[in-house]
């Protein structure tokens, strides 16, 4: 079942009428299955937030359809349907925490839903454990590192039982460990709770373990499919400005030398595997 459709979508942003505008994207045609772990990738300018705003109505087609769980976007009387089943993480965490209180924030978004007060509670200490942040119910966000203040954000998204979250550039800011847990966070949403997932990211390592990739340029889909099937494509891909994983990248350059490793090595463990029995 697709949850996420795209057909012919292009999209321009407004201008001046005597300025000449490049459509930010152009003939968009993605699917996206219910319970999948997507990640789409490009360099920057490559329109892949500009294409993810348009999975919560932030951003409407100037040109073709988006569906969200059959309903299209453009129909302005299921926005908040919409935006109800498709949470979104921005790059800064900071932006997204309106309350002084850990679990006050968390309460935010079911109170705009008008949801019962007695459910509130129920969600708003479901979500902080399912993140791990249930320690941290009574502490100020200000006091919180950068990772722990994405995951307050991701519990506020959940605690409305959202059927998608995007993480829009979401560890970005943040420090090794702070990238670590906001992804380990996202993939056992994926797994342990079906919620499909929707990674922008330009760190080839958060998108290893993605289901499948999505690889736009200047606009338009350049590429998809599985991680493995994406970066067996070295030369296409550093053609539009990405690099490999840096694992991939070492079993390239350990190949070109003579060595004899697999082109599916993706991983810093895989690579461990390949080099062990050759010691």
């Amino acid at each position: 079942m697709e949850i996420i459709e795209t057909n012919e979508l292009g999209f321009t942003y407004p201008s001046n009428e005597d300025q000449v505008v490049t459509p930010a994207l152009k003939d968009i045609n993605i699917k996206i299955k219910k319970g999948e772990f997507v990640s789409i990738v490009g360099e920057n300018g490559s329109g892949k937030s500009t294409l993810a705003k348009h999975f919560n109505t932030l951003n409407i087609p100037t040109e073709g359809i988006c569906y969200v769980l059959s309903y299209n976007t453009a129909d302005e009387s299921k926005k908040w349907d919409i935006r109800k089943e498709v949470g979104m993480v921005f790059q800064n965490p900071d932006n997204q925490i309106v309350a002084t209180i850990v679990e006050e924030d968390v309460a935010f978004g079911p109170e705009n839903l008008g949801m019962p007060q007695e459910n509130i509670r129920l969600e708003v200490d479901k979500a902080l454990r399912v993140v791990g942040m249930e320690d941290f119910a009574k502490k100020e966000p200000h006091m919180l590192s950068g990772g722990q203040k994405q995951r307050v954000a991701i519990a506020g998204i959940l605690a409305m039982n959202p059927a998608v979250i995007v993480f829009d550039e979401a560890t970005a800011m943040l420090d090794p460990k702070g990238k670590r847990e906001v992804m380990e966070t996202a993939h056992m949403l994926n797994k342990e709770q079906g919620i499909t997932i929707i990674n922008i990211t330009h760190f080839m390592e958060e998108v290893v373990y993605s289901d499948r990739v999505i690889v736009l340029n200047n606009g338009e889909l350049y590429m998809e499919g599985t991680p493995q099937e994406v970066f067996a494509k070295e030369k296409e891909i550093v053609s539009v400005g990405l690099e490999l994983p840096l694992a991939a990248k070492l079993a390239s350059l350990l190949r070109s030398k003579g060595v004899n490793i697999s082109e599916n090595v993706l991983t810093l463990e895989e690579m461990v595997k390949q080099l062990c029995p050759l010691i």
